[in-house]
């Protein structure tokens, strides 16, 4: 043991979940707001700096009746909280990382169901167990429910007798008559699973935890950020490199933490509570990562191979609220996240062959490639694959471009042709799109 141990910047540990609810739900949420441990085992990636939504409180000084101030502030009032921050280029190992700044995530297993039935009462996200409407299940079943919608949830039965119990909550609230389906058992569970994120209305809120060490090997700090959002976010990769994102704008609603001394006791955010004093044990993924060199990139229906890097990045334009509400008035935290306008934006460097892409930036979005004479723009898609059923591909937009509105596609706005000392001609793209839907497939059955 130090006699002056300190806290080391290698020794911490980061999970995540989703934000259930933030009041009270048995075995998954205490009074709080915060999760249980058990519940924020994900990891979204390998990253070695983060920038954590610490408490930002904001001041304002005034200057009235400082007569022997000095021309010094005379006094100041505490005003609103907020909560901020990020984690860049994180190294992609799974798909855990890729739906919050987009929208919810269908999971389905491979294979044909069987046993199906229907969702019997509305089902809360957080729920832990199901009702369905015949008893047509057993412990062990591997089960999707609310197949074919864009909630779709795969989990597996760990007992009951319908009611049955889950092995994970539900991370999305489902209305009855929603098809159940089963898909094998735990000890012949399906091939693999495919997870479908797309575009939501609303994108969800998650609990991120963040525990720190110190040079004696003993927690000194615990954190939680509670109901945080993500407002920006980015997909990267390029030569030599492998797929990343980065979290470029958390917010979060409010947090709360525990240190190891106790010293903090009294202090806004601070809590002792059960869920909040267990370290929970996050699950390092055994996956490789999407490397560069495994993705094939189709442009207008036209496979390009001479791709030196992707940026994909979208906004979500949150805006936080602080409504009246009896609950903040001691912390003035925001009441709650507002989703904005949502803004996608694709910008990659091509070495080209030809003269296409500078005919397509001059078509404007008409008779690109083959797709006709309307103003519909074209279709983009950019798959990884690590293996058989091991892929992420990414398609812009989420269905094939057409004319009309909810139909367009993607727009080349920018296509410069410059005379450059390099042996190949690279080109940098920019491209509007209006919409994206990624698609996962791997062997992980729950995804957070």
């Amino acid at each position: 043991m130090s006699p002056n141990p300190v806290l080391r910047g290698e020794l911490w540990s980061l999970g995540f979940g989703p934000q259930f609810v933030e009041s009270a739900l048995a075995d998954v949420c205490d009074a709080d707001g915060i999760i249980n441990p058990t519940l924020l085992t994900y990891m979204p990636g390998i990253f070695e700096n983060a920038t954590l939504p610490d408490p930002e409180p904001t001041f304002d000084p005034r200057w009235g009746y400082g007569t022997a101030s000095n021309r010094n502030w005379y006094n100041v009032f505490l005003g609103k909280t907020s909560f901020n921050g990020s984690i860049g280029d994180m190294t992609v190992l799974n798909g855990f990382p890729l739906r919050w700044p987009i929208g919810p995530c269908a999971t389905t297993p491979s294979g044909a169901g069987s046993a199906g039935t229907t969702l019997s009462g509305a089902h809360t996200a957080g729920a832990k167990s199901f009702t369905a409407s015949a008893a047509s299940y057993a412990t062990n079943d591997v089960i999707c429910i609310g197949v074919g919608t864009a909630w779709a949830e795969t989990r597996y039965i760990t007992g009951g007798a319908n009611p049955y119990t889950l092995n994970y909550p539900l991370s999305y609230a489902h209305v009855t008559g929603v098809t159940i389906n089963k898909y094998g058992t735990v000890a012949a569970p399906p091939t693999y699973y495919t997870h479908v994120i797309t575009d939501g209305m609303y994108i969800d809120p998650m609990q991120i935890s963040v525990i720190n060490k110190d040079s004696d090997l003993t927690t000194a700090l615990m954190r939680r950020y509670i109901g945080a959002k993500i407002g920006r976010a980015s997909y990267a990769a390029s030569e030599g490199t492998e797929l990343r994102m980065s979290w470029d704008e958390i917010l979060s609603r409010t947090m709360a933490f525990k240190d190891n001394a106790g010293t903090g006791a009294g202090a806004p955010f601070y809590n002792a509570g059960t869920y909040i004093s267990t370290a929970p044990t996050v699950a390092f993924p055994a996956t490789d990562p999407y490397y560069f060199s495994q993705g094939a990139l189709t442009y207008a229906g036209v496979p390009w191979c001479r791709v030196r890097d992707f940026n994909l990045d979208v906004s979500n334009n949150l805006e936080a609220k602080y409504y009246i509400c009896s609950t903040a008035v001691a912390s003035r935290v925001p009441y709650e996240f507002r989703e904005g306008r949502k803004d996608y934006s694709l910008r990659m460097s091509v070495d080209i062959t030809d003269a296409n892409f500078f005919i397509d930036l001059c078509r404007m979005g008409t008779a690109t490639r083959g797709i006709g004479s309307t103003f519909s723009g074209f279709d983009v898609s950019l798959a990884f694959t690590r293996g058989t059923s091991d892929s992420i591909t990414f398609t812009l937009p989420g269905t094939a471009a057409a004319a009309g509105g909810d139909s367009q596609g993607c727009f080349l706005r920018r296509a410069p042709h410059n005379i450059e000392e390099a042996p190949l001609l690279s080109v940098p793209l920019e491209i509007l799109t209006r919409n994206l839907k990624i698609t996962v497939v791997d062997n992980i059955m729950v995804y957070p």
